[in-house]
């Protein structure tokens, strides 16, 4: 039973991994820098408006903060499915656009009493967009420039967190107490992740559809960008019970700018479309450079509020300093992201065994951004409000449990000169974890 479930997990990772480089966004704002933004939030946390640094819950993985770790209470494997809807808005015209993929993917579980490990893989940025401007030309007639990007950084990562200070553990070991209430405990732990991004973003530019002259060649210009490259970052979580089902929680993660490692290749060429078909006619240009990408500094804090294992209210806020980017040494004018969060959750009776509607959780959030994008001297926001569930997977044998939820939002300013995106995104996540002592996973068994 136990090979059997080992085999399950990785063959979930290797289809996540096969299925990993396709298409997750259409938005023309992911033609500057390397792509859109991606997220470390798994669909528990992202129903909860993407607040989590402070948030633990022995049942999932939190990879925004490494130092949660070492709160897991059993095996985890987690993965995501999404669902995205986007609108995209224009002054003179609209187009809708959806697009279904895997997302993140993590196996967790605790070494001890004060330690963790968490490993896994999620999207750094996403790059996807095809913008045609029509054009018109006293002696060629009607012709379209068309720009074009694909691709998208990932990241994996692996990362272990330890307990620096717990009196309820210590206590337990010399057994005394100092005359403390037994469930006054202060835990401080710290974490670090070492983090892989691999991936590609390509861009090109081409000058095509001569209406008038079919005859004339078109000409394209690509330029592809491979990085392969290691980074870390770290985070500090300080946890105080407060009574027996309360708990307060303040966090903090750091991830320093870094020079990785990057390769380009330049390539112009002149050919005759033939339906989706390039008939290339003559290369032009053809170069390729090793160097490097600085990457942005990211920071963030948050608090977690849990009030009798019924209620939790986490806030963050979070900053990715996107001014930092340069790509070969060029920086790409961007502007410093600012993220508000804001998360709510609620469980009727946290501990019913077989009562479905009393141990669902209910989840909501906001979010507000301040993005990396100016258009018009004004710096682009985006609003998105979420909700979700938290369905448990045979509550009696297990901690599993099946995540939905559904962002709804909306980024730009409504400039009139500008393009605003309202999007749709519905999300399911799986988290296996083992209950029973007969479904430990790496426990080897006495008897057969």
């Amino acid at each position: 039973m136990r090979i059997a479930k080992i085999c399950l997990i990785v063959a979930g990772l290797l289809t996540c991994l096969t299925a990993w480089n396709q298409t997750t966004t259409n938005s023309p704002y992911s033609i500057y820098g390397l792509g859109d933004e991606g997220s470390r939030a798994f669909a528990n946390q992202r129903a909860m408006g993407t607040a989590q640094i402070a948030h633990v819950d022995s049942g999932y993985v939190n990879f925004r903060n490494p130092a949660t770790y070492a709160s897991l209470g059993k095996p985890i494997f987690s993965a995501d499915v999404n669902f995205d809807f986007l609108n995209v808005q224009a002054p003179a015209s609209s187009q809708s656009f959806n697009n279904a993929y895997l997302s993140n993917i993590a196996l967790a579980f605790p070494i001890g009493k004060r330690f963790g490990f968490a490993a896994g893989i999620n999207p750094y940025t996403q790059m996807g967009y095809n913008i045609v401007a029509n054009q018109y030309d006293s002696v060629i007639g009607n012709y379209d420039f068309v720009y074009q990007g694909d691709g998208g950084i990932n990241q994996a990562m692996g990362g272990v967190s330890a307990v620096l200070w717990d009196t309820y553990l210590d206590t337990a070991r010399r057994r005394v107490n100092f005359g403390q209430k037994k469930y006054i405990n202060h835990r401080l732990s710290i974490g670090a992740n070492v983090i892989y991004y691999f991936g590609f973003a390509q861009t090109s530019r081409a000058v095509t559809n001569f209406i008038d002259d079919p005859a004339h060649l078109s000409s394209k210009m690509k330029n592809k960008t491979n990085v392969n490259g290691a980074a870390f970052d770290f985070g500090l979580h300080y946890r105080l019970q407060m009574d027996s089902l309360s708990f307060l929680s303040v966090a903090g993660y750091y991830q320093p700018s870094l020079d990785i490692s990057a390769k380009n290749l330049q390539v112009s060429y002149s050919y005759f479309p033939n339906n989706d078909v390039e008939n290339i006619r003559d290369t032009v240009t053809s170069t390729e450079i090793d160097g490097q990408i600085t990457f942005p500094s990211s920071m963030g804090g948050g608090i977690s509020l849990e009030l009798e294992r019924r209620w939790t209210i986490n806030m963050d806020y979070r900053m990715t300093n996107w001014s930092e980017l340069k790509l070969f040494d060029t920086p790409q004018n961007l502007k410093n992201r600012t993220d508000m969060a804001f998360g709510l959750q609620y469980v009727p009776k946290h501990n019913a065994e077989r009562q479905l509607l009393a141990v669902i959780r209910y989840r909501a959030g906001v979010r507000f951004s301040q993005t990396r994008l100016e258009v018009n001297n004004q710096q682009l926001q985006e609003y998105t409000v979420s909700l979700g569930l938290g369905l448990p997977i045979l509550k009696s044998v297990s901690r599993s449990s099946l995540n939905v939820g559904i962002d709804f939002g909306q980024r730009g300013n409504n400039l009139s000169t500008g393009v605003n995106e309202q999007f749709t995104r519905v999300y399911f996540g799986v988290a296996f974890s083992p209950l029973a002592k007969q479904d430990e996973w790496f426990n080897p068994r006495k008897y057969e």
